[in-house]
């Protein structure tokens, strides 16, 4: 870990095997709260690298708990959340609209970390329950044209990174 860091420190890009490496390990709880705000921070400021970013998404993808896909056309409407001038999130008004129309749409979303409202903010307000289980979550979809994929349901071990992306109050990689 600490030779991934280093290199990081050292303002060089990670192989996507390395960015894998690494983000599987935050999902698995076996890297410290400083040790991944420093590598985010690194990354940040340096920018992400295409390897970086795919290194990630491919832990993401490997740890998280399925949905079941469905055999007609669907999409999802995402913010990308922190724009750092406070505005009303979008993103989730958009899947409700779009969905309104006939457009089947999975919202996947998780709570604020550096904006003043995540799409689960957003529909629990609105009285809706977002931590539903993937089976209900496909029901709805197929029913009502929209469901909402709360991220920690799905992404479990992203509650290790989640302190972390409180405390920073920034974007940093898409996914953590």
């Amino acid at each position: 870990m600490q030779a991934l860091l280093d290199k990081l420190f050292a303002n060089q890009a990670l192989a996507q095997a390395e960015s894998h490496r690494f983000f599987s390990e935050v999902i698995k709880g076996n890297v410290s709260n400083e040790q991944l705000a420093a590598a985010l921070i690194a990354l940040k400021l340096r920018g992400e690298t295409v390897d970086e970013i795919a290194g990630a998404a491919k832990a993401a993808l490997e740890n998280a708990n399925p949905f079941s896909t469905p055999d007609y056309p669907f999409a999802d409407i995402v913010g990308t959340g922190g724009d750092g001038h406070n505005t009303i999130n979008i993103s989730t008004t958009s899947a409700i609209v779009a969905a309104t129309m006939g457009y089947k749409i999975a919202k996947h979303g998780n709570r604020s970390v550096s904006s003043k409202t995540g799409s689960s903010d957003v529909l629990s307000h609105l009285g809706i329950n977002v931590d539903v289980s993937p089976e209900t979550a496909r029901l709805a979809l197929d029913e009502t044209n929209i469901c909402f994929l709360f991220a920690p349901t799905y992404h479990s071990g992203f509650k290790y990174a989640a302190p972390v992306r409180q405390a920073l109050k920034t974007r940093t990689i898409s996914i953590f």
